[in-house]
């Protein structure tokens, strides 16, 4: 019985560590990267649309006006140029990327407003958004808009000349309300 005693207070304070052990909560951060909990990082948004001057020769008169949002503590850094006013607050570099089958009418795929040797960069801080507008032909169904960013603690000369990881918000064509023809 004596040699029993000890086996047993061995056995008890095993299963008493394991239960313990998995009733710990797991560690997680002590805070969520993002001010409005309900929405992602980094996001765009459809806020209108309507009559916008061409930027460039063969756009169209009608425009999408969408807004970038940072929802973090940080700024982000992304590539702009200066628009006319009435265009938004922000001139924004992106592509157009095919995702679904496009509808029958649209033939050639525009190429977005692509990055260049020549652009300025611009700094949106924590919890703060810009407007920019695009032609109406550069979302049609199927098409989706990346724009690139980076975080204020990345090398920016390293992030735009593709040494340093990237970063990309995208918006979807399915997004927009649907929209008079």
């Amino acid at each position: 019985m004596r040699r029993l005693i000890p086996f047993f207070a061995v056995c008890l304070a095993a299963t008493i560590s394991f239960v313990s052990a998995q009733t710990r909560k797991p560690n997680k951060p002590s805070m969520d990267i993002r001010l409005s909990k309900d929405k992602p990082s980094v996001y765009i948004s459809y806020e209108r649309s309507g009559k916008r001057e061409p930027l460039y020769v063969g756009e169209s008169e009608e425009g999408i006006w969408l807004r970038l949002h940072n929802n973090t503590r940080w700024k982000i850094i992304f590539p702009a140029f200066g628009p006319p006013e009435t265009h938004g607050d922000v001139g924004m570099f992106y592509t157009l990327d095919v995702i679904s089958e496009l509808p029958d009418e649209v033939v050639n795929i525009p190429k977005g407003y692509e990055l260049g040797h020549g652009y300025s960069t611009f700094e949106l801080r924590g919890g703060e958004s810009v407007s920019f507008s695009v032609p109406r032909e550069h979302l049609p169904k199927g098409i989706a808009l990346r724009t690139k960013f980076s975080y204020e603690w990345e090398n920016q000369d390293d992030v735009f000349a593709g040494r340093e990881v990237e970063h990309t918000v995208s918006f979807y064509a399915s997004m927009l309300p649907q929209l008079k023809k």
